[in-house]
Order: structure tokens, then sequence, then C-alpha cells
């Protein structure tokens, strides 16, 4: 078992285990112990055609998403799409709007890019901003009211991820691309509940895309700041040594927006270690 995890550790690169960051040393053994576990945990539990963490969760895009990014390969994320790039909640399927108000929301959306990104789907990427595009933003459906209708648009940052993402993967000058790439990303503060969650991630977004700079760094410090409990946060502002004591402390609870299918708990925490071990490469 010792020289299994000493592998694990050794390895980097789609699909493998990433390193430990210097700063997280002291825990990397742990933490690549229990990702293991955790990677096991959500792929024992999750759907067998799909690999999402649930497919029949109306927020099973996001948290698909998340999974991919956390490492876990099974998990199909081009599935979050239809064959014309229309985004979808479930595998390959709609919600009934009797169980959700609209089809599609900012946080399905990125969790899509998210999942897209870590796998490099530049195609399955390019197809969603085709789409997009070719529907002046909006990708879904709402019910009746107006409220919902803000839901089924692709909002100006996360269009600017979408074309950063489509590029970045190896499809420079995609449709739409070029204008979208420019548009600004802002984040607005305090950010709670679920909104702290889609700022966590797009900020991780941007650090993979290279783009994260001094504004991100101060606003993700405001982050940490305003959530000394959350392991994600702690991560993603760069304080890997106490992220890792905070996600293996016994008395580690998940945040408030880790909820839906009882595989998520495992896919938030597997995402968090996978942060944590791959910042040392």
């Amino acid at each position: 078992m010792f020289r299994f995890i000493l592998t694990f550790l050794l390895l980097f690169g789609c699909g493998q285990a990433p390193k430990a960051s210097s700063s997280a040393r002291p825990y990397s053994i742990q933490l690549a112990s229990e990702y293991s576990s955790l990677v096991a945990t959500v792929q024992s539990e999750a759907d067998q055609a799909s690999g999402w963490p649930s497919s029949h969760d109306c927020d099973g895009a996001l948290w698909a998403g998340e999974a991919r990014a956390a490492g876990i390969e099974s998990v199909r994320i081009e599935q979050a799409l239809q064959p014309d790039g229309r985004p979808t909640r479930r595998p390959l399927t709609d919600c009934p709007l009797s169980e959700t108000s609209h089809s599609t929301s900012t946080d399905m959306q990125l969790g899509i890019i998210l999942g897209l990104f870590a796998s490099r789907d530049c195609h399955s990427l390019a197809r969603l901003q085709a789409y997009a595009e070719d529907h002046k933003g909006e990708v879904g459906y709402p019910s009746d009211t107006l409220e919902d209708l803000a839901y089924t648009y692709v909002k100006p940052g996360t269009r600017t991820l979408l074309a950063l993402t489509t590029e970045k993967s190896g499809m420079p000058g995609g449709k739409g691309s070029e204008p979208w790439r420019h548009l600004p990303i802002a984040y607005t503060k305090p950010p709670t509940d679920s909104t702290l969650h889609l700022s966590l991630l797009s900020l991780y977004v941007e650090k993979e895309l290279g783009t994260f700079g001094v504004v991100n760094q101060h606003f993700a410090d405001s982050l940490c700041a305003s959530n000394p409990e959350d392991a994600l946060a702690l991560a993603v502002c760069g304080r890997l040594r106490e992220a890792a004591e905070r996600v293996l402390s016994s008395d580690w609870t998940p945040p408030s927006y880790v909820r839906g299918s009882p595989n998520y708990l495992s896919v938030h925490k597997a995402f968090i270690l996978y942060i944590l071990l791959r910042e040392g490469k």
C-alpha cells in the first residue's frame, strides 16, 4: 500500500494523481490516500452509463464538471451537451420544468466549462460556444416568469471563460472566441452559498488559464478571510497547508453549497484534495 501511494504521488497528468505542493507536503501521503478512496467512492456510486455522480439530480451538470476537474476521467462530461451544443442538466436530457424553473443556469454552464476544460475537449467547448453565439447567448428555456428567463443566458464572465477555455484547449479562433474573450470577468462581493461556490470555480479556471492576476488574488484573499472554514477557498487563494489541515480535520464539515446527491460530498472533497496534490507540479 505504501509503495502504491508513493507511486501515486510521483505521477501527474490526465487521469493520474498529481504531486503534492511543498506547502502541504507534510500531509502528502494522507492527501493521496484520501483522494484515492474518494475517487473510488464517487465511481462506485456514479451512474454507470455516464459516469456522472448523479444522473437524476437537476444540478447534475455542475457536479459532473467538478468531478471531472477532480481528475475522475470516467465522468463523460461531454454528455452535458445535446448534439447541437445546447447544455443540459442531466446526461443528454433536460430536467422537466416541474423539477426546475429553467433548463440551464450559470452554475450548470460553469460546471460544464470546468469539466470540458479539464478534459481538454475543445470540440465540445466549441460546440457549446457556437450554440451560444448562434442563439445570441440564450442557451436554454425558462418557465413563464421573466425572473427565470435571465438564468437561460450565458453571462459575460461565463462567455469569457468559455472563449478562453476553447482557445486554450486547442481550438484558437473558434467561432465567437475573438469578441468573447475580451469581455471582463467581474466578481461581486460578498458572495455566499452557491455564489461563493461559483466564484471559487471561476477563479480556479482562471488559474488554469494563466489569467489569474493581482485583482484575482485580492478577491480570493477576501474570500478566504470571510470564509476561513472553507477548504476550497483556502486552496484557491493559495493557503495550501491551511486547506490541507482543514479538509483532513476530523471535524471538517462541507459548506452549505454542497447539497443534492450524497455523492456530491465525495466529489467536492476529492476536488479540494486534487488541487492540493497538483499545486506542486
